[in-house]
């Protein structure tokens, strides 16, 4: 049996929807410490993680841990009429799957989804257990904006923090691209407990960041030759994360 009621209903579809840049099926996996799915693309250089504390939901009920794979992708044009900044999301457990039940809290409206899945014991990937040095918090539009200037000219990029800020740099074709981010200008926090410097796909951080733009600011950690991590907060709690495997 499964009730786990979440009141940003918005969020979580945008979390679905990040989600589904990695995987075409979501498992979500309903444990004793609230709901979570963590995916891998088939080359393993990008995870997509989300992470809801049962603290996070207004209702979060469950008589065993279970893991449901469900056929999102088929959903998603519907999904996205449906919620809207005041719904609220229910989920409970049918015999071939899943219920949703998609409630505006403004104008009363109830919408019932019901989603086939495969039920499974938990099986969660394990994320990368390395310690990041470097942290800041940037808009995701500035994030964008830099990843689509640095894809014009190649299709890695080197990220560095030194001192008091961070650089993106990469070339190509006999031209160089370097931005140069600082706290304020335009970063709207910085951690740097010591300098670091990795390359990464691009196209895998383009992807990432624009899964996760939905939540405003994005934090993105890293360190030398480690994986990059981006996390978007959801209002109501909870995370949209992914993690970029560097090249070495």
């Amino acid at each position: 049996m499964i009730k786990a009621v979440y009141s940003g209903g918005k969020d979580f579809y945008e979390m679905l929807k990040g989600l589904l840049k990695v995987t075409d099926n979501i498992t979500l996996n309903f444990t004793e410490d609230g709901l979570i799915s963590r995916h891998l693309t088939e080359d393993k250089v990008l995870m997509g993680i989300i992470n809801i504390p049962k603290e996070s939901f207004e209702e979060y009920t469950i008589s065993q841990p279970i893991a449901i794979d469900l056929a999102i992708g088929d959903l998603k044009k519907v999904l996205s009429k449906a919620v809207s900044k005041s719904s609220a999301i229910e989920l409970s457990e049918t015999e071939e799957g899943l219920k949703m039940v998609i409630r505006d809290e403004k104008s009363g409206v109830r919408s019932n989804l019901y989603i086939k899945g495969n039920k499974s014991n938990v099986n969660l990937l394990n994320e990368p257990k390395v310690n990041l040095p470097v942290s800041f918090q940037i808009a995701g539009k500035h994030l964008k904006v830099i990843l689509r200037d640095v894809s014009s000219i190649g299709d890695e990029v080197t990220i560095k923090a030194e001192n008091d800020y961070i650089e993106f740099n990469t070339e190509g074709e006999g031209k160089v691209y370097k931005a140069t981010l600082r706290k304020d200008k335009p970063l709207t926090d910085l951690t740097i407990e010591g300098s670091a410097q990795a390359i990464y796909s691009v196209e895998m951080l383009k992807t990432a960041v624009d899964g996760a733009s939905f939540s405003g600011d994005i934090v993105v950690s890293f360190g030398t030759n480690m994986p990059l991590k981006i996390i978007a907060k959801a209002t109501q709690g909870g995370y949209l994360g992914f993690w970029v495997a560097p090249r070495l």
